[in-house]
């Protein structure tokens, strides 16, 4: 988890807010599959 937060917080200035999901350790697919459970 400290790679992934050091490395997303690298990118995060430069990153494009509409891409912003892809910086997510989670797949949007898979947020959505958890809420479907529900």
């Amino acid at each position: 988890p400290s790679e992934w937060l050091k490395d997303t917080l690298l990118k995060l200035p430069a990153w494009p807010n509409n891409r912003i999901d892809e910086l997510l350790p989670l797949t949007p697919e898979f947020i959505k599959s958890l809420s479907q459970r529900e």
